[in-house]
């Protein structure tokens, strides 16, 4: 193993303007030392940094002690923090761009070694106890990031004290032994850490002990430590902090205890001579203990730079012990990989791949999980008496917001006590098996994203005020503990109630409506609005039912994102959902509806990629009394949808009707294999192909698509659904003589709508095509900022994100809206049966959309055939002969008689046309329909 080393040093302790002295050691390869020097750090730098670090604590979600302590943070908008990561960016790269010659040649040589490194080789960055310098985002330096590709530089675990162990000891032990202390968690999930890790042991029994300690007081620490067989990966996960300077830090170890590093230093000390490997501080805020356990002489340890957002951190953990054990890599390309894998968290919480960092002592050997395995021995007996737990009782966790550990810990459990211990103790699993999904365990990353009525954690369940709120969580306990005809007369009780009380204050006269009438009625409509208390009564009453007379439960699934950005979204395809379940279950629909023992599972997917891989891969583990899914309504983003059929639906067969994913293709890019279509893949929407030919034919009709028209572009670039319609476009508007002559990216950092508008003044039209709020809203937010800009002065076609009346305001009023925006949809009132829009207005207050109705429709081409002893491959097979048959469904969603069958691509045969809509002038109902309704749409 040749390492690579970079050192930096102040050229002198009392002047900081000296700037820095800069050493490439790369003696390991037989090459003679560079030397050269930097400039002190800019002062706009600095700041910046100082700036982004106060900022980026401050954002909600992140697992901080700032949280829970009187410390100062910056409240800053999405734009600002982003502008001081550039800042620091920009700084950083200005930094290290050459101005000296010995600096000059270090980096040419660094760039020649690292171009085509040899395959064991270490980059080693030793910067000192300087924590400034250990602040930067050196990970995402352009010289690495560009020509060491397969692994993180470490940092030096730079121990400035004389007491060195300078011989590497392995544990003596049969076992690779995990300490992994739960510290205080006011506000976090650390049962997410605790399972993830807990699932090694589940994995490899014979060779992994996972020891957990729970909120341990300082003796229960100092006696785990000092257990004779040693650890070889100790492990924090809870709230801890750091001196400004970062010379010092404190774990939080419960509610009443938190200790620096230096108040246990000789514990430590000890299971690192016995060969303690690895320190992992998954918490926030770990360069000050990094300093202490530098002192210590660890060999290696992981923290997190700044506080930590509570799902990265749990992501972080999972996928670094995925990498590390299940993948073999060595520590520092397994932290490359985790890390790199916090990306998608970047546009939530801002840069929180800067995040996790190793340090490795100096002439500390490569460590990988089968160096651990290979150095594994007959461990000695313990002597007798050894008993470090303790008990004091066990507290009701709160909802997850605020969770709490119970007051004990628990310390050399063998596998099963572990894992019906520590797991179940923790609501990781209950205690008998949770019958809400059944006894098989979902995976970690999905379990708090799934829930059929008893998951009080589910992320995205809509809070409700009192007294609704009350009755929900007493819903959701009957349904975990199976009384579920208490649970149902609780959630039917939101709804009557909701409805009475809405009537009652509508009743009064707006006039004489005190504020406390106003809040009462918003909380009424808010009950009455939300879709899982529906859901979850009609799954207690099917599950009622089945205990009271054998009837059978057909479970299928709603896939829909329930993240901040896109709550809106996924509440409505719920709604859609909630209303033909209720109806099909309960009667009082169409005459034409089937009564079917309906059960809907929700399923969040954060409307991103990779969260629907991971909720998907937990749906298709589903079992509830040897019940499984059936079929997924979902998911919303084209991506989204791809990504769980390549990574779950597909290997499952389980069907997937897609009510809202529009990217051609979808069925033969989205397969398991690159020429094997995902031939379990329906959609009930038409397709961009046809969005788009119905905004062009438009332009033709305005005569605005002639061979000297011209429009400008603007769409995310790199996005799937966005560049598809671009693509689209391109080919529809290439084959009329219609020039391009300018594409915009709306997500592109530098983007503003002013200057973009400035550089096309002359075109015919724009086109506005933003993404579905993937990740983040960036380019949606300028889509809208386009739209104001161009304040009704030129036509603007727009993609479906576009059609919602959340518009209206951001993008300065109907004035800029009316017959100018136009906007292709599926679906619109205006064209739906009156006894469906009577339906919808009793069920949800305001109406509904296409986000709604389509999910509707989706559920409804299921209906028929949810009888007897079916399967997914079975209902496949029938929903692929709806092409031939003669009985094909109508829809109840079409005011002119609409069938619903599917062709060869998965895609719906009857929609070739959408609805072209505007903006009215009534901001009560401001989409209306441009023209006619299409004429009925049957297939032979």
């Amino acid at each position: 193993m040749a390492t690579v080393r970079l050192i930096v040093r102040r050229q002198s302790e009392t002047d900081p303007a000296a700037g820095f002295r800069v050493t490439l050691d790369a003696s390991d390869l037989r090459r003679e030392d560079t030397e050269g020097t930097l400039p002190p750090l800019p002062p706009d730098l600095r700041q910046a940094l100082s700036d982004w670090k106060l900022a980026y604590a401050g954002q909600e979600g992140v697992r901080s002690h700032f949280r829970i302590m009187a410390v100062e943070t910056t409240q800053r908008t999405v734009q600002e923090t982003n502008a001081l990561v550039e800042a620091i960016e920009q700084g950083f790269r200005s930094w290290l761009r050459p101005v000296d010659d010995g600096w000059l040649r270090i980096r040419e040589a660094m760039a020649v070694l690292l171009y085509q490194p040899p395959p064991d080789l270490r980059l080693i960055i030793d910067l000192g106890s300087n924590t400034e310098l250990k602040r930067l985002p050196w990970q995402d330096w352009d010289l690495l990031s560009s020509h060491f590709r397969d692994a993180d530089a470490a940092f030096r675990l730079f121990n400035d004290s004389r007491h060195q162990i300078l011989t590497t000891t392995y544990p003596r032990s049969a076992k690779i032994r995990l300490l992994v202390v739960i510290g205080e968690s006011t506000g976090i999930n650390s049962c997410q850490d605790l399972a993830s890790i807990i699932q090694l042991q589940h994995n490899d029994p014979e060779r992994v002990e996972v020891v957990p300690l729970l909120q341990p007081t300082p003796e229960v620490l100092q006696k785990a430590l000092e257990d004779p067989q040693g650890y070889h990966i100790f492990i924090y996960v809870g709230h801890s902090y750091s001196h400004d300077d970062g010379q010092r830090g404190w774990l939080m170890l419960n509610e009443h205890d938190e200790l620096s590093i230096r108040d246990f230093q000789r514990a430590l000390r000890r299971a690192i001579e016995k060969g303690l490997q690895l320190i992992i501080l998954n918490s926030c805020d770990g360069l000050g203990l990094a300093q202490q356990i530098a002192r210590l002489d660890a060999p290696r340890c992981i923290v997190m730079k700044e506080p930590i957002p509570d799902d990265a951190a749990v992501e972080f953990i999972e996928r670094f012990f995925q990498q590390f054990v299940v993948e073999g890599r060595s520590l520092q390309a397994a932290v490359r990989k985790a890390r790199q894998g916090l990306e998608a968290f970047n546009n939530r919480y801002s840069e929180v791949t800067w995040l996790p960092t190793l340090f490795v002592k100096q002439n500390t050997p490569p460590l990988t999980w089968q160096t651990l395995i290979d150095h594994l021995e007959p461990s000695p007996s313990l002597p007798a008496g050894v008993d470090v737990s303790r008990s004091s009782g066990r507290r009701e966790p709160r909802h997850r917001s605020a969770q709490r550990w119970p007051g004990w810990a628990t310390v050399g459990l063998g596998a099963a006590g572990v894992l019906g211990g520590a797991i179940a103790a923790f609501g990781l699993l209950r205690e008998p098996p949770s019958p809400e999904l059944g006894s098989t365990p979902l995976p970690t990353e999905s379990r708090r994203l799934i829930s059929a009525g008893g998951n009080s954690a589910l992320e995205g369940n809509p809070e409700l005020a009192s007294p609704y709120a009350e009755l929900k969580q007493a819903g959701m306990k009957a349904f975990a503990d199976r009384e579920y005809d208490e649970a149902q007369a609780s959630f039917a009780s939101i709804r009557t109630e909701a409805k009475r009380d809405r009537d009652r204050l509508l009743a009064l006269p707006e006039g004489d409506r005190t504020d406390a009438d106003r809040a009462a009625l918003n909380a009424a409509t808010s009950a009455l609005l939300d879709p899982t208390v529906l859901i979850f009564q009609n799954n207690a009453e099917v599950r009622h039912r089945q205990a009271e007379t054998g009837a059978m439960i057909y479970t299928i699934a709603a896939a829909v994102p329930l993240d901040e950005q896109a709550v809106d979204i996924g509440q409505e395809m719920l709604r859609g959902i909630a209303q033909i379940q209720d109806q099909t279950v309960n009667g009082g629909g169409p005459e034409s509806l089937p009564r079917v023992n309906l059960e809907v599972i929700i399923a969040n997917d954060r409307n991103n990629r990779e969260q629907a891989q991971a909720t998907a891969r937990g749906l298709t583990q589903v079992d509830i009394d040897g019940r499984s899914v059936l079929a997924v309504i979902g998911h919303y983003l084209s991506a989204t949808t791809c990504a769980a059929l390549t990574q779950a639906y597909n290997d499952a067969n389980l069907v997937v009707i897609s009510p809202l994913s529009t990217k051609t293709g979808l069925r033969s890019e989205c397969g398991p294999s690159p020429n094997s279509p995902a031939t379990f893949f329906f959609r009930n929407t038409s397709s961009t192909a046809i969005e788009t030919q119905t905004l062009v034919n438009y332009l033709e009709e305005l005569r605005l698509a002639g061979a000297a028209s011209t429009v400008a572009m603007f769409y995310r670039a790199g996005e799937s659904y966005s560049a598809d319609m671009l693509a689209e476009f391109e080919q529809a508007l290439g084959s009329l003589g219609v020039e391009i002559v300018e594409r915009f990216d709306l997500a592109a950092s530098d983007f503003d709508a002013a200057t973009a508008l400035a550089q096309v003044p002359n075109v015919g039209a724009l086109i506005v095509i933003p993404d579905g709020r993937n990740a983040n809203n960036r380019a949606f937010d300028n889509a809208i900022a386009v739209i104001k800009q161009n304040a009704g002065q030129k036509v603007i076609l727009g993609s479906n994100p576009l059609y919602n009346s959340a518009v209206i305001e951001p993008a300065g009023g109907l004035a800029n809206l009316t017959d100018r925006v136009f906007i292709a949809t599926d679906w619109h009132k205006q064209c739906a049966p009156q006894a469906f829009k009577q339906t919808t207005q009793t069920y949800w207050p305001g109406g509904v959309n296409r986000t709604t109705t389509l999910p509707y429709e989706a559920v409804q081409v299921l209906l028929p055939y949810l009888e007897g002893e079916t399967t997914s491959s079975r209902l496949r097979h029938q929903l692929e002969g709806l092409a031939t048959t003669s009985n094909k469904p109508v829809s109840q969603i079409f005011d002119q008689p609409t069938t619903i069958s599917f062709d060869e691509n998965g895609d719906r045969r009857e929609l070739t046309q959408r609805i072209l809509t505007t903006f009215g002038t009534n901001p009560a109902d401001p989409l209306v329909v441009e023209g006619d309704c299409p004429p009925p749409a049957t297939s032979g």
